[in-house]
């Protein structure tokens, strides 16, 4: 999430919300992890339809969700890989 190159983690709600948590440990899956927060509240959107990829072109994972009638929204990653921030839509 914050290009660090270490594995972070994301949960995504039953309808379409996300939390993070940065790692601050080791590289790949083990570490210790910051939570940041929420992302982005439910909305009735099934987690199918919720996806990263990075809109922005700075190399970091943003948030994206689609509606059921195809309107997509994306939060940016505004995430330094040493600084805590937030998400922004």
């Amino acid at each position: 999430m914050n290009g660090d190159k270490r594995a972070d983690r994301i949960l995504i709600t039953a309808k379409g919300g996300a939390r993070a948590w940065i790692n601050e440990g080791a590289r790949g899956a083990g570490g210790t992890y910051r939570d940041i927060g929420r992302i982005a509240g439910d909305a009735e959107v099934p987690p199918k339809d919720v996806r990263s990829a990075d809109m922005d072109g700075d190399g970091k994972a943003d948030f994206v969700r689609i509606g059921w009638t195809g309107v997509t929204h994306a939060w940016l990653n505004e995430l330094p890989a040493d600084y805590l921030a937030t998400f922004h839509p």
